[in-house]
């Protein structure tokens, strides 16, 4: 499980999601939760971190696709071997798995 501590604690294995007041959520999904789940959690994370950014006046681009700078988010999808990964939404190409992105 992903949810090891206590709920307002992001480092016991969740996603703390907070605007530029400091609310909102922390995400946990179990572990062992269904790929679609999981890429659902993925999904809305980054919707809300394109949010924060436009809100702020920053470009609305994350994660950034490597290939095309600037232009587009990188798309959560998952792979043919059942991977939650980061890819291209313009070559589909898979840049990295979820959770793997260097930062920026």
């Amino acid at each position: 499980m992903w949810d090891r501590g206590p709920r307002d604690d992001p480092s016991n294995g969740g996603v703390l999601l907070r605007d530029a007041d400091g609310h909102g959520p922390i995400l946990r999904p179990q572990e062992e939760a269904d790929i679609h789940v999981r890429w659902q959690v993925t999904d809305t994370a980054q919707e809300a971190v394109v949010e924060a950014l436009w809100s702020a006046g920053k470009p609305a681009v994350w994660p950034n696709c490597p290939d095309h700078p600037n232009t587009h988010p990188l798309n959560a999808a998952i792979s043919p071997s059942r991977a939650l990964v980061w890819a291209c939404p313009l070559s589909d190409r898979v840049i990295c798995a979820v959770g793997d992105l260097p930062a920026e």
